[in-house]
């Protein structure tokens, strides 16, 4: 069974991973529509042709999101960026603030 459109989501992670994950899903959706041609009794075709519908699904959904999907992974990337650097920020403060605490505690600057 092919993946769903939340798993396939799930798994981007990049921008060029909306891509790969389209191009994953046409290819699955091309398999099953190959194995419905090849299918031998009815209710596996049956079957198959359910298959094909949930991929051809995703397929669609994927396309008509691509560029949202594409935006809100960005802007999840940079927040994480910000939010990394915000916390290097703090920790580089903090040293500096210890190290200036230190050295006015041990009187190296009193006049």
């Amino acid at each position: 069974m092919a993946l769903s459109y939340e798993d396939r989501v799930g798994k981007m992670k990049t921008v060029a991973d909306v891509g790969d994950q389209l191009r994953k899903a046409v290819n699955a959706e091309k398999k099953a529509k190959a194995a419905v041609r090849t299918a031998g009794n009815f209710s596996k075709k049956i079957e198959l042709q359910r298959e094909l519908k949930e991929a051809s699904t995703v397929v669609r959904k994927l396309r008509s999101n691509l560029f949202d999907l594409e935006d809100e992974i960005s802007l999840r990337i940079e927040q994480e960026a910000q939010a990394q650097a915000d916390t290097e920020a703090r920790k580089q403060k903090a040293v500096e603030d210890k190290i200036n605490g230190s050295i006015q505690s041990n009187g190296l600057f009193a006049f």
